[in-house]
C-alpha cells in the first residue's frame, strides 16, 4: 500500500512538473494552456480521489488489524482451555492406563496361583489313585486279613492304629483334595471378576481416549488458525505506511505480546502458573556444557542468531532471545513436515504445550540447573514428567505460532531464574 502511495505521489509530482512548464512556455495560447490546466486539475482530482480511498483502507486496516489482534487473544484463551482440558484428559488416560497395568499384574498372580493350585490337585488325585488301585488289587478283606494275622494282643493293638493312621491320612488327603478345589474355584471367580473390571477400564480408557482425540483436534484446528492470524497480521504489517497509526498500534500489539510471552514462559519456570515450575530451586553451574544442536541434520543453519536484532517482520530492534535453526526440507508455510527436533541434553520434560507466540513448545531441565527451551514446533512427541536421553527425538520441526517459516527456535535459560545466554557457543 505504502508503494501505491509513493506511486501517486509521483504522479502528481509529475504533473505539477508539466504544469509549471506550461506556465513557462511562451509558445502556447492562453487557451492550450487552459486546456492543460483543466486536465491536470482533473487528473489532479481523479489522484486525490485515490489517495482518499487510500486513507480510507488505512482506516479500515486499522480497525481491521486491532479486530486481528482481539481474535488472536481471543483464540490463544481457547487454546489454554482446550490445553487445560487436554492435560486433565491426559491424567485420567495415564490413571486409567495404570489402573489397567495393575489390572493385569493382578490377573497374572492369580493365573500363577491357579497354575500352581492345579498342579497341586494333580498330585493329590494321583496319589489317591494310588491308594484306591493297591485296595482294589488287595481286595475288601485285606484289612480284616492285616488284623486277624496279628500272633498275639500287642501286634494286633500296632496294625490296628496302623491302619488308622493309614485311614486317617487317607481322610486328610481327600479333605485336602477337595480344598484345593475349593480355593480353585475361588481363583477362577476372582480372575472372571478382574477380567471383567478390566473390561470396563478399557471401555473407559476407548471412551477417554477418544474424548481427547476430539479435543486435540479443535486444538490443533486453533494452533492452525492462529498461526495463520499471526501470518496474516505480519503480512499487514510489511504493507502498512511506518508512520501510520496503524502501523503504530500493530507495533504496540506485538510488544504486548511478547511481554505476555515472556511474562508465560517465566511463570512456568518460576511455577507461578501452579504447575510446580519448569526449572530449578538450585543456581546452575558457570556455563552450560555437554549440549547438542537440537537439529540432527549435517545441512542445518542458523537463520537468526541470538542478542539485539531488527525483526524481519517488524523492523522493530529488540531482543532474540534464542537462535533460529534450520535445514533443508524443513518445509514451507503448509509443510510437509518431517524434520524432527532431538533433546540437546538428557533431562526431564518440564513443559510440553502451547505458549502465545512461540507455538507448539518443550522445556527440559537438566542436571547442570540450566533449562532448554524448543518453540513452534509442528507436533510434540513427549509428554511431562518424562526422561529424555539426549538425541532423543522430543518434537517435528515447524512453524506454530508466530513464526514465519519452518525452523527450530532453540533457547537455553537458567533454570532458576529463566534468563536467557546465547546457546550458540554451548552446542
Amino acid at each position: 500500500m505504502k508503494n501505491k502511495l509513493n506511486r501517486a505521489l509521483s504522479v502528481i509530482m509529475s504533473l505539477v512538473f508539466v504544469f509549471n512548464i506550461a506556465i513557462s512556455s511562451s509558445a502556447a495560447s492562453k487557451s492550450e494552456l487552459q486546456d492543460q490546466i483543466a486536465d491536470i486539475q482533473a487528473e489532479r482530482e481523479q489522484k486525490q480521489e485515490l489517495l482518499d480511498s487510500m486513507k480510507g483502507d488505512l482506516d479500515r486496516q486499522e480497525e481491521y488489524v486491532t479486530t486481528l489482534y482481539a481474535q488472536i487473544e481471543a483464540i490463544q484463551k481457547e487454546i489454554d482451555l482446550y490445553q487445560e482440558k487436554i492435560n486433565g484428559l491426559n491424567t485420567e488416560v495415564n490413571g486409567i492406563n495404570e489402573e489397567i497395568e495393575a489390572k493385569n499384574e493382578e490377573i497374572a498372580e492369580i493365573e500363577v496361583q491357579m497354575a500352581d493350585q492345579k498342579e497341586e490337585i494333580k498330585e493329590i488325585k494321583e496319589m489317591l489313585a494310588v491308594r484306591m488301585r493297591a485296595s482294589y488289587m488287595a481286595g475288601d478283606g485285606s484289612t480284616l486279613k492285616l488284623l486277624f494275622s496279628a500272633d498275639n494282643l500287642a501286634s494286633y493293638l500296632t496294625t490296628s492304629e496302623m491302619l488308622k493312621r493309614i485311614a486317617d491320612n487317607d481322610d486328610k488327603i481327600i479333605k485336602s483334595l477337595i480344598k484345593k478345589m475349593e480355593d480353585l474355584l475361588k481363583l477362577q471367580e476372582e480372575l472372571e471378576k478382574q477380567k471383567e473390571e478390566l473390561a470396563a477400564e478399557r471401555a473407559v480408557l476407548e471412551e477417554k481416549k477418544a474424548e481427547l482425540e476430539k479435543e486435540q483436534k479443535v486444538f490443533t484446528d486453533r494452533q492452525t488458525e492462529i498461526s495463520l492470524k499471526y501470518k496474516e497480521a505480519n503480512s499487514i504489517l510489511t504493507t502498512l505506511d511506518k508512520e501510520s497509526q496503524a502501523y503504530k498500534n500493530q507495533i504496540a500489539a506485538l510488544d504486548r505480546q511478547e511481554a505476555q510471552l515472556e511474562q508465560q514462559i517465566q511463570n512456568i519456570i518460576m511455577g507461578s502458573n501452579g504447575s510446580g515450575g519448569a526449572g530449578t530451586n538450585y543456581a546452575p553451574s558457570s556455563n552450560p556444557s555437554g549440549y547438542i544442536n537440537p537439529v540432527p541434520y549435517s545441512d542445518r543453519y542458523i537463520s537468526s542468531v541470538y542478542g539485539m536484532r531488527t525483526n524481519p517482520v517488524t523492523g522493530v530492534y529488540k531482543l532474540h532471545a534464542g537462535i533460529d535453526i534450520s535445514c533443508g526440507g524443513a518445509g514451507g508455510q503448509t509443510g510437509p513436515f518431517t524434520k524432527k527436533i532431538v533433546a540437546s541434553k538428557a533431562g526431564t520434560v518440564s513443559y510440553a504445550g502451547w505458549v502465545s507466540g512461540y507455538g507448539n513448545t518443550v522445556m527440559i531441565t537438566h542436571s547442570d540447573g540450566y533449562l532448554t527451551l524448543y518453540a513452534h514446533n509442528y507436533t510434540i512427541n513427549v509428554s511431562v514428567g518424562q526422561q529424555v536421553s539426549q538425541g532423543q527425538q522430543i518434537a517435528i520441526m515447524g512453524t506454530t505460532g508466530n513464526s514465519s517459516g519452518a525452523h527450530c527456535h532453540f533457547e537455553i535459560r537458567n533454570g532458576m531464574w529463566g534468563t536467557t545466554m546465547d546457546p550458540a557457543p554451548y552446542i
